[in-house]
């Protein structure tokens, strides 16, 4: 298995046939209706004979606009390349978000994003933020963890089941909300959870959409405060490489509206950096951590695979023992060295922490390792062919 497991996001030819074939047909479509129904602390949103559903652990409030759904109908006329009309009230700083993700989605991933077609019947005018309050999407890992130690304005935390963690999966999603609730309360943070089966929506290319779903989910949960914000998952330099897959700096402003600005929280620092930071503004929160995708029994971090192995390499160039995160101490080259990362793309990404690793470690066999991984990586994926190793 490659070394990172996440969706490939290169175009198939499936996807290039399918998006010719939609351009084609788009005059000859109907719009499909969108609605959205209320009962309990749900609320359902409806597209045709499709449904996806946001269930609050408080009850819901009185919505006198529905611009949370904006962004996760534009997600999926985007992608599955369907016309879609919502009839309830959006605001107009709603309606021009809606527009401008259509572009930028074109230049961020056109080979499998459709053009936008949405129709909004009912566009009113916008309102300013009713509340200070300000909500911040926590899920117990090293961003937001860091976004939470470095910005303390926000009354509220917010916790969402359905993205990391299956709905199935209850014993392993609460032992990581326990992770998310010792965040919140070190920070006085009234921590929400919120419920969606919004991940199920796209079978492939999800991760390019994701945030998408994030900006619907803040509005929603937050709904009457004055803002939200989520973190950054990619340093500055990941963002070079990871333009489709990542939280690009510059997209939270297209997520905003003027009651319901977003924010995108640290999303420059490097991975070490951040645990850097945690370690000196909140060390007791380090053992707290949880950001494994593949341990899913506890919530808590399996040490082996490749988001922990990064983790390791980050502790050790920031200078800080493996342990404060983890049982035991492992040495990340050994798995660097046997990674094969599955595309070129998957590669840069590798890359990037490797260089990252590179540069901030001292001279040592350790660095030295890592360099001699990275370059072979460049000659596998990239072709280079002079070596760039002192001999």
């Amino acid at each position: 298995m490659g070394c990172f497991a996440m969706t490939r996001l290169e175009a198939t030819t499936s996807d290039k046939i399918h998006r010719k074939f939609l351009n084609f047909v788009r005059p000859l479509r109907k719009n499909i209706q969108a609605d959205v129904h209320t009962k309990g602390n749900r609320l359902t949103l409806q597209i045709g004979d499709k449904s996806r559903y946001f269930e609050m652990d408080r009850p819901l409030p009185a919505f006198d606009n529905f611009d949370f759904a904006v962004f996760a109908l534009a997600a999926q006329s985007i992608r599955r390349g369907v016309c879609i009309r919502f009839d309830l009230p959006v605001s107009q700083s709603a309606a021009n978000a809606a527009a401008r993700i259509g572009s930028i989605w074109q230049a961020r991933a056109p080979h499998f994003s459709s053009p936008l077609d949405l129709e909004l019947t009912n566009i009113i005018s916008d309102q300013p933020a009713a509340s200070c309050n300000r909500i911040l999407c926590i899920s117990g890992g090293v961003d937001s963890t860091y976004s939470a130690c470095i910005d303390t304005s926000f009354s509220h935390g917010l916790s969402i089941r359905g993205f990391d963690f299956p709905m199935s999966n209850r014993i392993g999603f609460e032992g990581r909300r326990h992770r998310m609730q010792i965040v919140a309360d070190k920070f006085s943070l009234d921590l929400q959870e919120l419920r969606t089966d919004l991940s199920l929506s796209f079978k492939s290319h999800y991760d390019a959409y994701n945030v998408l779903f994030m900006a619907s989910c803040l509005g929603f949960a937050g709904y009457g405060m004055g803002g939200g914000a989520f973190s950054g998952d990619f340093s500055a330099r990941g963002q070079l490489v990871a333009t489709t897959f990542c939280s690009t700096e510059g997209i939270a402003p297209l997520l905003s509206t003027k009651q319901f600005p977003i924010d995108m929280v640290g999303s420059l620092p490097t991975r070490g950096e951040k645990i850097r930071a945690i370690y000196e503004i909140a060390p007791d929160l380090l053992p707290n951590l949880g950001f494994c995708l593949e341990e899913q029994a506890s919530g808590g971090n399996c040490g082996r695979c490749d988001k922990c192995m990064r983790t390791r390499m980050c502790l050790d160039y920031s200078g800080l023992d493996q342990k404060l995160v983890f049982d035991d101490v492992a040495d990340p080259v050994d798995f660097f060295r046997d990674c094969n990362p599955a595309s070129a793309f998957m590669a840069n990404l590798q890359l990037v922490h490797l260089d990252i690793a590179v540069d901030a470690l001292p001279e040592s066999a350790q660095r030295l390792e890592y360099m001699k991984i990275a370059e072979d990586m460049r000659r596998k994926h990239h072709g280079l062919r002079g070596s760039y190793l002192k001999s």
